[in-house]
């Protein structure tokens, strides 16, 4: 431990309180406390912990009682909150108090109080998003897993303020490692924010280092691993002989490598731990070499356990080896940031380190996932314009990291989501402009500049489908020539290009581009105010002076104008959807699909608004252009001073442009080949609609931009067929229009014995899915498998009605068996969930759209899989009701054609859930009658390995499982 008794005392914590409060709901004016606890911390130990129970005005919530339980009976014969507050501030005394996120807790105390609180406040989840920025989430509970906590009881005031307190601790040791300067700009960030909870501790932090002298940058190594994106040594210079490329020879891989690495005396057998001979893997490797050589498309669906990354990763190294005297690379495409973890962090340093040491590899992403460090500077040095003072705490999570980081990738911070803080993300992430030109060239490229740099010299490139679509768009701009392309998870590449295609306008949207020019507020800011204390400094006669300063100001007014006309148009569409056509109980996000010759603005009578709103959009870029212009005209020497706001100028502007275009496209539909659309928030009062269009044939752009022009392209991914078919997979992707000498389609079994591994069986007696009872049914078949198996459950919803309809009747139950119950609903994050359900052995996770692919556990942790319902696309889901229109117009079954096969595939990412290794064993449960009943239920069955059975009764469904449940005791 760094943190020491006497430096506890120094900074004001040789006692500190850590309380937390479990309450009725989230409203302090409508809500109660029924339990109060506290732990007193002393010389960093813990001394005491008080808790109490108190009575509320009503009873209980039931969802309450689940979380915490906490029962009517406990608290009835308690004293109300409000009269127990003496208590409370007798154990507080003069002492920092602590939470984990302790305003929810303090907005509790502070109604029942007499006077002002003025204890200083600790919150460890603000600090837990700064100093542990590379955990997945900040709930209490994984952080008290993390550091070996106590994790039984959660939820509970007792436990979880012991836990606190001692987070806390840990933090404070975390926290003791860092230096000077980081506790400087975490201070100087925090300083408008003096009665926010933490900004007394980082001044006390460095108030303590200056007094031991200890100021300066000490260079200090990360706590934990760092990230990498680039691989394998890159030597700078080197010939480009991209002019030469088309008379280059193609060197062939010779089929023999590929036994000597992965046959049965091969490098992985002595290399590899836990290796097992894989036939599919060979046969899949000997493939792609084949491919590469002959120049040939391989379209390969490999089986759960094919070892398909090593399988394609070997033979494009060694393929772009022999042909390195070319400049070429291989690009390799994945859909997850899990699989390019898996092979950035795993598979391609285990070929480094174990095959073969002589190539690069770089991870890639879109430029917006980088940090600017120009931009960086530039914002922290004007915070004041910068930031709204209420969103500053929000900019300390990059602190840390900023210090840490090896790729300037956001992604690595989990304690500062760009998705979520995008005004302040757009403000000092990679633009156009930055990072690859000399405008960063103090920096050394950024990071972005570094990574691209190493990736146009780099033999293999990782990217996710969204850049290869966007570098296909821009003609190659961004990636190196690679002949060679590998797309994993393939069966996902239509639904990219599809969100990579997609224009989206909204007043969100809106506010960020106008904003980015002028934002009124206390301190206003904006491009308009930093060109207004410019051109005040500059050496310009005071006729120009007052002129440009004239302009600046109607620009300021015109902006404000532009933003408050644009609100008025969504306010008033929003306003008509209220009236004629949102429901009374509309649960979900209100999507509708429009076309050309059903405008719905002019339907809505707001032609002549949007008609008047697209010409002050021309009209502001046109003065916009104009004072772009006038600038340019001043002399170089009053130009060179202000280059980097005129840049960043010249950015705005094309963001501006870009608006307005897509602001036409939504707003004036045109094309019968696009689909337009509208979604409306769940709430009346939410103005943020959000409007969209995309092109509906992707399959032809994905062909003409990215297939033709390869020598050789393999596709991949566990689910590609249907019914033994590559027909619609071929069809959806373009790889049909390829001429069909050139192309190959196989399928790679998996190594898993499944019929003796794995038992699937389809219940048929729970009624049809659709029927008002079904969940119910459902439940009480779930309560009795584990009442009487108490299995590692993982179930598959299709929405989160089902969630809440099986967790409502299934809770109670499972208390009673105490097995745990795990379900996604609110803001838990599908890895916090996955975790808790990893280490509790026997529990049941309840899970919607993002638990169907991408989850690996193995073992008994997962030893049932529940399917509810098959996962047919909702039907009116604006592309998928386009797509089914076409498919009508052309005289065919839309159901057969696009939605069996579409749910074909997700069905299989599913049933992959369950046996992941060659140990795993495991139930497969498909409780969708219409497998039985319906002709296309072959359909999906057909597409599975293994056996499978109709269970017609609930006697006959438990003696299979008694009967699996003895073999599997026995077997063991």
């Amino acid at each position: 431990m760094r943190l020491t008794e006497n430096f506890l005392q120094e900074i004001g914590l040789n006692r500190f309180v850590a309380f937390d409060v479990e309450t009725t709901g989230l409203e302090p004016e409508s809500c109660d406390v029924i339990q109060f606890s506290a732990s007193v911390f002393e010389q960093g130990k813990l001394k005491e912990t008080r808790t109490f129970f108190c009575k509320p005005r009503g009873e209980v919530p039931e969802f309450i009682r689940q979380l915490t339980r906490i029962s009517d009976e406990m608290v009835k014969n308690e004293k109300p909150f409000s009269q127990r507050i003496d208590e409370v501030l007798d154990i507080f005394g003069d002492s920092p108090v602590v939470g984990h996120n302790i305003k929810f807790d303090i907005a509790f105390l502070v109604p029942h109080l007499k006077e002002p609180f003025t204890n200083p406040l600790v919150d460890t989840v603000e600090l837990s998003r700064i100093f542990l920025y590379y955990l997945p989430d900040r709930k209490l509970e994984s952080l008290a897993a993390h550091f070996n906590l106590q994790t039984e009881g959660a939820h509970r005031a007792d436990v979880d303020t012991e836990n606190t307190g001692e987070l806390f601790l840990r933090l404070l040791d975390i926290m003791v490692y860092y230096d000077y300067p980081v506790f400087n700009q975490l201070t100087t960030i925090a300083a408008p924010l003096a009665q926010a909870p933490n900004t007394w501790l980082y001044q006390s932090f460095l108030s303590v280092y200056q007094s031991q002298r200890r100021v300066r940058d000490e260079n200090l190594a990360p706590l934990h691993p760092v990230p990498e994106n680039a691989l394998g040594e890159f030597k700078k210079g080197g010939e480009d002989n991209s002019e030469d490329r088309e008379d280059v020879t193609l060197q062939k891989v010779n089929p023999r490598d590929i036994q000597d690495v992965f046959g049965m005396n091969g490098i992985l057998s002595r290399k590899l731990k836990g290796y097992e001979l894989r036939p599919g893997q060979i046969r899949f490797a000997s493939d792609i070499v084949t491919a590469l050589n002959k120049g040939n498309y391989l379209v390969g669906e490999a089986g759960t356990g094919v070892g398909k990354s090593l399988a394609y990763l070997i033979p494009a190294i060694k393929w772009v080896r022999k042909n390195r005297d070319a400049n070429f690379s291989v690009v390799v495409s994945s859909n997850t940031k899990a699989l390019q973890e898996q092979l950035f962090g795993k598979e391609i340093p285990f070929i480094q380190k174990e095959i073969d040491s002589d190539f690069t590899a770089t991870l890639l992403k879109g430029r917006k996932n980088y940090i600017c460090m120009t931009r960086w500077e530039q914002f922290y040095q004007n915070l004041d314009g910068a930031v709204d003072i209420f969103d500053r705490g929000d900019v300390l999570p990059l602190i840390v990291w900023l210090r840490e980081t090896q790729t300037g990738d956001i992604e690595e911070n989990s304690g500062f989501r760009a998705s979520r803080y995008t005004t302040i993300w757009s403000k000092i992430c990679s633009e156009t402009g930055y990072c690859t030109t000399k405008r960063c060239s103090d920096k050394g490229g950024c990071y972005l500049g570094k990574i691209r740099w190493k990736s146009q010299k780099a033999d293999l490139v990782v990217v996710n489908h969204s850049l290869l679509l966007s570098d296909a768009a821009s003609d190659n701009q961004v990636l190196p020539d690679h002949p060679i392309l590998v797309i994993d998870e393939a069966h996902n590449l239509t639904k990219s290009a599809y969100k990579y295609f997609a224009v989206e306008v909204g007043p969100w949207i809106i506010d960020q581009v106008l904003e980015a020019f002028f934002r009124q507020g206390r301190d206003n800011f904006g491009l308009l105010v930093l060109l207004n204390r410019k051109i005040n400094r500059l050496s310009l006669s005071e006729s120009l002076t007052n002129s440009l300063l004239k302009r600046i100001a109607a620009f300021e007014k015109e902006t404000l104008e532009l933003q408050r006309e644009s609100r008025q148009f969504f306010n008033r569409f929003l306003d008509f959807i209220n009236e004629n056509i949102r429901t009374v109980n509309q649960r979900y996000i209100l999507k509708t699909r429009y076309k050309p010759h059903q405008n719905p603005f002019v339907l809505m009578g707001l032609d002549k608004s949007r008609d008047h709103l697209l010409n002050q959009y021309e009209k502001i870029i046109l003065d916009f252009q104009n004072f772009r212009d006038t600038l340019e005209k001043l002399p170089l020497k009053e130009r060179m001073t202000m280059s980097a706001l005129l840049d960043d100028f010249d950015t705005s502007l094309k963001l501006l442009a870009e608006l307005k275009q897509n602001l036409e496209t939504v707003l004036v539909p045109e094309h019968d080949d696009w689909v337009y659309w509208y979604e409306v928030p769940v709430d009346p009062k939410n103005f943020n609609i959000g409007l969209y269009a995309v092109p509906l044939a992707v399959d032809a752009y994905i062909y003409e931009r990215i297939l033709r022009r390869k020598h050789s392209v393999i596709a991949t991914s566990a689910t590609l067929t249907i019914a033994g078919s590559f027909e619609y997979f071929n069809k959806t992707t373009g790889f049909s229009r390829l001429e069909p000498g050139n192309l190959v389609c196989r399928t790679y079994e998996s190594p898993f014995d499944y019929a003796s591994q794995c038992a699937v069986y389809v219940p048929t007696f729970l009624g049809d899915p659709g029927h008002v009872k079904f969940e119910e049914n459902v439940a009480g078949l779930l309560n009795e498998i584990a009442a009487r198996f108490q299995p590692g459950m993982l179930v598959l919803a299709t929405s989160y009605y089902s969630i809440k309809q099986l967790s409502e009747r299934m809770h109670i139950p499972y208390k009673e068996e105490n097995v745990p119950l795990i379900y996604q609903a609110g803001s838990a994050s599908r890895s916090a969930l996955l975790n808790r359900f990893r280490e509790s052995g026997n529990a049941t996770l309840i899970g919607t759209e993002s638990f169907w692919e991408g989850v690996d556990i193995p073992g008994d942790a997962l030893e049932m899989l529940v399917m509810l319902k098959l996962p047919f696309a909702v039907p009116s889901e604006p592309i998928v009701e386009a797509i089914t229109d076409k498919i009508k117009e052309s005289g065919k079954n839309p159901f057969l054609e696009y939605s069996v096969p579409e749910a074909v595939i997700k069905f299989k990412q599913g049933f992959g859930r369950l046996i992941r290794s060659r140990s795993d064993t495991g139930v497969a449960l498909f409780l969708d009658n219409r497998l039985h009943f319906k002709r296309y239920g072959r359909i999906f069955m057909d597409s599975l390995p293994g056996k499978y059975s109709f269970v017609r009764n609930r006697e006959e469904f438990f003696k299979y499982l008694e009967t699996w449940y003895r073999r599997k005791r026995q077997s063991r």
